[in-house]
């Protein structure tokens, strides 16, 4: 389960006006880019030969403009797409135990499995009109995780755990604009890809060091139709804009018909240090919730929508050796979210962790990392009041093609009121 705040549901009613979800999305993201555009404008111009690459840190989310050398993964070249269209098979499993506390410890051992099929095609070298990129995601999960029945932690020892699904999680269309100045994208897709994100956290397997908890994320395993848009003011700072749809259901293709509304607004600004040798980034936003919201300390009385701030700080601390390609070393990240505690179970989140690279010599590719996950419960809901979760992990690749990544995790007080746990696990990832 995921505890960040308590919507007012509207399932029974999330088919009866589609088209008025839609037109209020496409209003509200067409009045923020008229708003910013102009100023934008008027910005320093900056050439990006690869705008895209900006956006998607994650491999099968890269700009190809050529053929692979080699097969990227087990299958061979041949099922992975040619000219504009690239095709990824990732499947990733976990077998986890809880040892100790939490709320059960009998039959304790559940596994857990994702299969991701990402499908990329690039419309301008495929010569198709309006050109850009498109991108379509399906996932499998399916087994059990520890969260139900076993550990009830509310941060969610695993990033993972959910319920069974089959669904098409992601499908869009980008196009930058002006030499990249400017990026949008329209579809079904996942706020937290370029929302709330610390790079140096995205290894590790509990939830919260991907998003704050303070957030009512529109994300994994339920995205829903939106529209982004990235402006590159200056070489190192973007503003970044989202409207979601505020009802996600991951099963469908998008569209509530509540007319709930999720939006987001992000600076991130990046740096170098020692000749930037030493990259960092800090990111700061605030989002909004337009949905029916009750108050945790009376809940008969509404309130017609919520809202939060988030920040976050990526800073390389050291390295190995000083050229720029190679990122053996350590790392630091930091998280923080806020939320009005009369709507929002957590109105307050820390995060933090280190990761290092490389750290046993001729493992050059193997990365450990250590982080602490705080998140603080409302003075409203008096039974309740914090969770911590610490996560020591071992993330190695045996071959091109094969990781594994053992994982211990202590849970402090999960849902904030139950017996600390101790949980641990293996999970293993292939490149088909």
């Amino acid at each position: 389960m995921r505890c960040t705040m308590a919507l007012r549901g509207r399932r029974k009613a999330q088919r009866r006006r589609p088209r008025r979800a839609i037109v209020r999305l496409l209003r509200q993201s067409l009045i923020v880019i008229l708003a910013i555009v102009p100023g934008v404008a008027a910005a320093q111009q900056v050439v990006i030969e690869d705008p895209l690459a900006l956006q998607h840190p994650e491999a099968w989310t890269e700009h190809i403009d050529h053929e692979p050398e080699q097969a990227p993964g087990l299958l061979g070249s041949a099922l992975h797409g040619r000219n504009g269209l690239t095709a990824e098979y990732i499947y990733t499993g976990e077998v986890f135990n809880n040892m100790r506390g939490g709320e059960n410890t009998r039959n304790a051992t559940e596994y857990r499995g994702n299969f991701d099929l990402v499908l990329t095609a690039d419309l301008d070298r495929m010569g198709f009109f309006p050109g850009g990129t498109f991108f379509i995601y399906g996932q499998n999960g399916h087994g059990k995780g520890l969260t139900e029945g076993h550990v009830c932690d509310c941060q969610t020892y695993s990033n993972i755990d959910a319920p069974d699904f089959v669904q098409v999680s992601e499908y869009w269309w980008e196009r930058s604009l002006w030499d990249g100045l400017i990026t949008v994208r329209l579809g079904k897709q996942d706020a937290n890809t370029d929302f709330a994100v610390v790079d140096l956290g995205g290894d590790f397997i509990n939830s919260s060091f991907g998003f704050t908890p303070t957030i009512p994320m529109v994300t994994f395993p339920d995205p829903s139709a939106g529209a982004v848009t990235f402006f590159q003011l200056r070489e190192w700072l973007t503003f970044k804009v989202g409207v979601w749809d505020g009802a996600p259901d991951g099963g469908n293709w998008g569209f509530s018909g509540t007319g709930d509304v999720f939006s987001i607004y992000e600076f991130k600004a990046e740096w170098g240090l020692l000749g930037r040798r030493l990259p960092g980034d800090f990111h700061v936003g605030m989002w909004h919730h337009s949905g029916e919201v009750e108050e945790l300390g009376d809940p008969g009385v509404t309130h017609d929508g919520t809202h939060g701030l988030h920040m976050g700080f990526d800073q390389r601390l050291f390295k190995e050796n000083w050229d720029e390609s190679d990122d053996q070393g350590l790392g630091l990240f930091l998280q923080y979210g806020w939320a009005p505690k009369e709507t929002n179970q957590h109105p307050s989140y820390f995060g933090a962790g280190l990761v290092y690279l490389g750290l046993i010599p001729s493992r050059d590719d193997d990365l450990i990392g250590l982080g602490v996950a705080h998140a603080i419960y409302s003075d409203d809901i008096p039974s309740q009041t914090y969770e911590t979760e610490i996560e020591l992990f071992y993330k190695a690749p045996l071959t091109p093609y094969f990781t594994i990544q053992p994982d211990v995790q202590f849970i402090a007080n999960p849902d904030g009121d139950g017996r600390d746990a101790f949980v641990a696990g293996m999970r293993f990832e292939v490149i088909l």
